[in-house]
């Protein structure tokens, strides 16, 4: 597969540190992995202690990892440098592979004798936990026998997350879990007796696996962890791809993995559409900083999807919906051979040509400019409209994706006039999705639609959005949407002596001199949104 430019910053970055990289089935993601981690084995593993771990979910994973790295180190010419001949550098592992070794070093090092628990027995000492806590909390609905299945996740949950205090679980946000009524309560309030009960069950379910010299899956990993954090044993760069299915506790695994050296480097590889592992920490729902592991990390988002042969899916695709590009097209003949021959195509047009004019004609991807009003700021944006609530936003030469836990939700409402005052829906439209840090500090905001052109000399035009910080007063020269006798616009504020003025921005319309008693402040402008086309 042919290395899109997209692909090649990610994989060339010299940013270490940690890195993460999103995208869909299809995009290159592991292709990406692979090729990073060759970069990293021929320029960055300087010493001969230095190795690459590349971490996958499972073994059929595994050997499709294997499978490319292989086939790419044959036909790789492009980073070749001095240290290309380092073929042992890149260790590939699964995770549970990878854990259960250090486990194991545990184990010896410490003579620690124990056994796997099976589920029979896991079931039958949780049961036994949950007889022993209901006289502590008599009444508690979630204390019932037919939520033991529900009970034992939540405990699994805890382990997973590491959580050895009550209050870290009484204040963590618990997403992913997807559970029916009669399986358990929709929801664990945070800081509530639930909480509590099923805590102090956790507590009473590991005294008694400790006293039968027995561990669960989670204990292993608690005691790889452990084992991991003061073992010489480490990694100078670690790739994990699909890491969005692992739990927080193996994060942390991975984390103490890594050797941490001024050229070390983490890349998470994120699939935004496949979650198999509902305690996986990587989720919608969830901040990537609540690990606690690197402030400084890196973002990029792949949005191309490839085919089985490497090549764009949507290359030709749109072309053969598109009745502009089928005239073009017939221009160079027979349009139906000419679609499947893009050696015609590019012949006509180019390669270029062509990809840009399927790119540009997408239906699904709409872009936007967000103007910053308070500290007159720009920043460009795009989002998929199969998927709102995560936006590509470009700054500087690299592209940061931003999902739903980083985004403001803004309702949006239409028709405030920024021409002659006209009544405002009071209908909500939809919902708009901003980065968080873009607003910081506005606490109750909306978006309104813009009608007219009384504001252009404002850089607000007709069809923008309006970033309203809401709020009943306003300071002079504010941009202020105001309420005239149940009719709402968009004006500049001007406060003079014993005078209230709403200045247009566009010399075609006149100020309209108001009252105190005649104006009612809706709010105040503190950003415009700008579809791109």
């Amino acid at each position: 597969m042919k290395l899109d430019t997209a692909q090649k910053r990610i994989i060339r970055s010299k940013v270490l540190g940690y890195n993460l990289v999103r995208g869909t089935a299809g995009s290159g993601k592991t292709t990406v992995a692979v090729n990073r981690s060759i970069f990293l084995k021929d320029n960055y593993c300087l010493y001969e202690t230095d190795k690459i771990l590349m971490v996958a979910q499972n073994d059929s994973h595994l050997q499709q990892i294997k499978e490319t790295l292989h086939k790419t180190e044959e036909s790789q010419t492009e980073f070749i440098t001095l240290f290309s001949n380092q073929v042992d550098k890149v260790h590939l592992e699964t995770i549970d592979n990878i854990v259960y070794s250090y486990f194991l070093e545990h184990r010896r090092k410490n003579k620690y004798n124990c056994k796997l628990i099976i589920k029979e027995e896991q079931y039958e000492i949780t049961k036994q936990c949950l007889n022993e806590i209901k006289n502590s909390y008599k009444g508690l609905k979630v204390l019932n026998e037919r939520y033991i299945e529900f009970i034992i996740d939540e405990i699994n949950w805890i382990k997973d997350c590491n959580y050895i205090k009550l209050e870290e679980y009484q204040k963590a946000d618990r997403v992913g879990r997807k559970v029916t009524k009669e399986q358990g309560p929709k929801r664990l309030l945070k800081n509530s007796k639930a909480r509590e009960a099923i805590f102090n069950m956790m507590q009473l379910y590991n005294n008694l696996l400790k006293e039968k010299n027995l561990v669960d899956q989670r204990d292993i990993t608690l005691l790889a962890t452990k084992y991991a954090e003061d073992s010489k044993k480490k990694y100078s760069h670690i790739i994990a791809d699909d890491s969005q299915d692992l739990t927080k506790i193996q994060l942390e695994f991975l984390d103490l993995l890594c050797s941490k050296k001024a050229y070390s480097n983490i890349m998470l590889i994120v699939n935004r559409e496949k979650h198999l592992n509902q305690n996986g920490w990587i989720t919608k729902g969830r901040k990537f900083a609540s690990l606690n592991l690197d402030e400084n990390i890196k973002k990029y988002s792949l949005n191309k999807k490839y085919g089985p042969s490497g090549q764009l899916e949507n290359d030709f695709k749109s072309i053969e919906t598109s009745q502009e590009q089928l005239d073009i097209l017939n221009s160079c003949g027979d349009s139906k051979n000419n679609i499947n021959n893009p050696a015609k195509l590019n012949e006509k047009y180019g390669e270029k040509g062509i990809i840009e004019m399927s790119n540009n004609t997408s239906p699904f991807i709409e872009k936007f400019q967000y103007c910053d009003l308070r500290h007159s700021r720009k920043y460009s944006f795009t989002r998929d409209l199969n998927n709102i609530s995560e936006l590509l936003v470009k700054s500087g030469d690299s592209e940061d994706v931003y999902s739903i836990e980083e985004l403001k939700q803004l309702a949006v409402y239409s028709d405030i006039a920024a021409g002659e005052p006209i009544l405002m829906n009071s209908d909500i439209e939809g919902d708009f999705y901003i980065p968080q840090h873009w607003l910081k500090g506005v606490k109750d905001c909306f978006l309104l639609k813009v009608k007219g052109d009384s504001m252009i000399e404002a850089d607000i035009d007709d069809g923008d959005y309006v970033v309203i910080r809401k709020q009943y007063a306003a300071q002079n020269n504010d941009i202020v949407a105001v309420d005239l006798d149940g009719n709402a616009t968009l004006k500049r504020l001007q406060i003079g002596k014993g005078r209230i003025v709403l200045m247009p921005e566009n010399e075609k319309y006149y100020p309209i001199e108001i009252t105190d008693n005649e104006i009612n402040v809706i709010g105040v402008a503190v950003g415009v949104v700008k579809q791109k086309i």
